[in-house]
C-alpha cells in the first residue's frame, strides 16, 4: 500500500520544534547526563553540536555533578563559574565565538576528575538513547497522527526561517521574555524556553550561592 504523503513533510514536522529547542538550555533537572568534559560530552552533528548547545550541556553536566555528589564543585570553583556567567544574564546577544569562549572559561575551572565524570555520564546517555529536545512528541501531523496539515507546515517553515537569525544571536542566559522575536512563536515554544531558562537559572543561583556570588 502506497502512502499518500512523503517522508519530507514528516521530517520537517519533527525538526520544527528541535530547531528552536536544540540550541537552548534543556531542563537541567531532567538531564542526568554529562555535558562537555574534556571530550565535549555530546552527540555530534547538526544543531546539537553548536557552541551554545555544548555550553548548555556543560552547565547541565556541572549541575549533575552537584546533585550526584560524585565530584561536586568546591567553593572557589563555584565562585569562578558564577562570576564568568553572571555578566551574561543581562546581555541579549551571544555569538558562537563568545559561546566558545565562555565554554572554555567554565570548562577550565573543572578538574580532570570532574571532566571524566562528565564524559562517563555523556557516554552512558548515548548508550541509552541520548537527549531529546522537548516537544518532539505530537509533531505537527493531522488528526490521529495522519499527514501534516499543508497550511500548518507552511506556517512552521516560515517561522523556522524567521527564527534562524534569532538562533544565531540569542543568549541562553538571558530571559526569553525579553525577546520580541518570540512574540509570534508558538505558545509551546515560548513556554518550553521559559521552563528551561527557569530551571537553568535556579541551578546557577545555587552555584552562585555556594561560591558566595551575589546573583
Amino acid at each position: 500500500m502506497k502512502l499518500k504523503f512523503g517522508i519530507k513533510p514528516l521530517l520537517l514536522a519533527a525538526l520544527a520544534t528541535a530547531f528552536v529547542a536544540a540550541p537552548l538550555v534543556a531542563p537541567i533537572a531532567q538531564a542526568q547526563t554529562g555535558g562537555g568534559g574534556a571530550g565535549g560530552g555530546g552527540r555530534g552533528g547538526g544543531m546539537q553540536n553548536t557552541p551554545k548547545w555544548r555550553l548548555s550541556r556543560l552547565i547541565r553536566g556541572i549541575t549533575s555533578l552537584e546533585k550526584d555528589k560524585k565530584a561536586p564543585l568546591t567553593k572557589d570553583q563555584a565562585k569562578r563559574i558564577a562570576t564568568a556567567i553572571k555578566p551574561w544574564r543581562t546581555r541579549k546577544t551571544m555569538s558562537d565565538d563568545q559561546a566558545k569562549g565562555l565554554y572554555m572559561s567554565v570548562n577550565g575551572v573543572l578538574t580532570s576528575k570532574q571532566k571524566n565524570e562528565l564524559d562517563r555520564s555523556a557516554a552512558k546517555n548515548r548508550r541509552f538513547g541520548g537527549e531529546r529536545p522537548e516537544g518532539r512528541r505530537g509533531g505537527f501531523g493531522g488528526p490521529g497522527g495522519g499527514a501534516p496539515d499543508p497550511a500548518r507546515m507552511k506556517q512552521m517553515r516560515a517561522m523556522m526561517e524567521k527564527m534562524r537569525g534569532f538562533r544565531k544571536t540569542m543568549n541562553p542566559f538571558f530571559p526569553p521574555t525579553g525577546y520580541a522575536e518570540l512574540k509570534d512563536a508558538p505558545d509551546r515554544w515560548r513556554q518550553g524556553m521559559m521552563r528551561r531558562y527557569q530551571t537553568q537559572n535556579a541551578a546557577l543561583t545555587a552555584i552562585a550561592k555556594k561560591g558566595g556570588v551575589k546573583w
